[in-house]
Parts: structure tokens; sequence; C-alpha cells
């Protein structure tokens, strides 16, 4: 169940990780009433043989007791297994889980010094920009005061015409 958390849809993962401790915490429980359980058939057993006269002729209510403490030892071993396993696959998922953090952490480094660099680079091309605009304002200024400097030339040059002919053919 370890191994599924990570696939799980965001809604459903602490549902999930809940559900782990769970088992985790059941397994513990499990393993002590197993411990617990082994330790009180073994005084079961030694008692039953003390009042049995030493383990010789015992009675069909003490193979009975007997077979009883085995199944639930039997029962006992295989949910302690399940949960060994479960417990394993858990620990699977989490080195994936580690593994693939890792690579998240690594891949985002990267990106992070991809846009440091073109953030520089942009910051290159802003001051450029800045400075292509003041030689091109300057450009415009001289365009504007040489056009006018050449209509006043040219006003000059019509005036000085128009008085030359005045001069030439009124007087």
């Amino acid at each position: 169940m370890d191994l599924e958390v990570p696939k799980a849809p965001q809604p459903y993962r602490m549902q999930m990780t809940a559900k782990v401790q769970n088992y985790r915490v059941d397994t513990k429980r499990i393993t002590l009433d197993l411990k617990q359980l082994k330790e009180s058939a073994a005084e079961g057993f030694a008692k039953q043989q003390l009042i049995a006269g030493n383990g010789r002729g015992l009675g069909t209510t003490q193979q009975d007791f007997l077979a009883g403490q085995r199944s639930a030892l039997y029962r006992g071993n295989q949910i302690l297994d399940k949960a060994s396993q479960s417990i394993a696959r858990s620990q699977q998922v989490a080195i994936e889980t580690e593994e693939i953090g890792h690579e998240i952490i690594s891949e985002m480094g990267d990106q992070r010094e991809s846009l440091l660099r073109t953030q520089a680079a942009l910051d290159g091309t802003d001051a450029n920009l800045v400075q292509s605009r003041k030689i091109l304002k300057s450009m415009y200024t001289r365009v504007m005061t040489n056009k006018l400097i050449l209509v006043v030339v040219i006003l000059m040059e019509l005036a000085i015409l128009f008085g030359v002919i005045y001069w030439k053919f009124f007087r």
C-alpha cells in the first residue's frame, strides 16, 4: 500500500498515509499479542503437563486447547507476515519517492540557473534598448534641426530671389 501512496491523487494521499500508519500500529499490536499468546500457551502447556503427569496421557480437552493455541499462533504469524510485506512495500515506496524528490530538486536547480542567466541577458537587453532610445532621440532631434535649418535657408533664398526680381524689374 505504501507503493501506491505517491501514485494516488493528492486528495487521497493523506487518507492512505493514515491507513498505512494504522496498519503499522496494528502490526506492532498483533506482534505483542502473538508474543503474549506464545508465552501463555507455553505456560498453559507446562501446567497441563504437570497436571496430567508430566505430559503422559493428555486428554482431549487439553489437545483441543493446544490445537486452538496452534491455530491462533498460525493466524497471528500470517497476519504478521502480511504486515511485514506491507511495511516492506511502504519502505520501497518511500525510497522511490525520495529518489524522485532528489531528481526534482536537481531539475529545479538547473531551471533556476537557466532563469538567472535569462534574467541577466534580459537586463543587458534592457540596458541596450535604453541606450538605443537615447541615440534615436538624439538622431531625431538632429534631423528636425537640419530640416528647420533647411527651411530657413530656402525661405532666405526665396526672399533674396524675390528681392532681386523686384529690384531688377520694378525699379
